[in-house]
């Protein structure tokens, strides 16, 4: 017959493995990072690792607060506004720049007229509000508007270039710069931006 203490022995030896267990069982968050490289995992971020072992919680995001066009030697690097019927020459254009996601229809930036913009010269717009940019394909237009001037040949808004751009890919120490060139044409597009965190 089995006395007393010895159940009792037999029972708090049960439990005692039982809670042991379970103990083993709970995984303790420094023991994960022992060993173990952590960084931001949201392909949205600038900051993204791909290479890592957890989520470290350090991820910041883009928001835009300017936009600039570096240069547009378009048109074999003349200006691009042609008034040749008046003086066989061309002049600087009036641009406007437009932003927005590549399968979107709506702009999520759409400029004023900045007027008598030389090709080689860098023209800005400040963000009307800052966005969030995403690591996705957007697209731009730089637009000359001419309106309705009388001095020129061409009254109407011309498309001077448009491109597919991805400004994560792009991002470097506050700053997306996109680059085209093709032949003797060639264009720069920065969109700067703030890190911050999620909204």
């Amino acid at each position: 017959m089995i006395s007393f203490n010895k159940i009792i022995y037999i029972v708090s030896t049960v439990l005692l493995i039982s809670l042991f267990s379970e103990c083993r069982k709970v995984e303790d968050p420094n023991l994960k990072r022992e060993n173990h490289t952590g960084g931001c995992t949201d392909p949205d971020s600038p900051l993204y690792k791909e290479h890592v072992d957890y989520e470290d919680q350090s991820c910041l995001y883009a928001f835009t607060y300017k936009y600039e066009i570096t240069y547009y030697n378009l048109n074999n690097g003349t200006d691009w506004d042609n008034y040749w019927c008046i003086t066989s020459q061309y002049y600087p254009a009036d641009l406007i720049l437009r932003i927005k996601p590549a399968n979107d229809s709506a702009w999520i930036f759409e400029s004023p007229v900045n007027e008598d913009q030389p090709h080689d010269q860098i023209t800005e717009w400040i963000a009307p509000q800052a966005v969030k940019l995403y690591n996705t394909n957007y697209m731009f237009e730089l637009i000359d508007e001419d309106g309705n001037s009388n001095w020129t040949c061409d009254t109407g808004s011309d498309l001077i270039y448009t491109g597919i751009f991805n400004p994560i890919e792009n991002a470097e120490n506050g700053v997306s710069t996109i680059k085209y060139k093709i032949g003797n044409d060639s264009l720069q597009l920065k969109i700067y931006y703030d890190l911050k965190q999620e909204y």
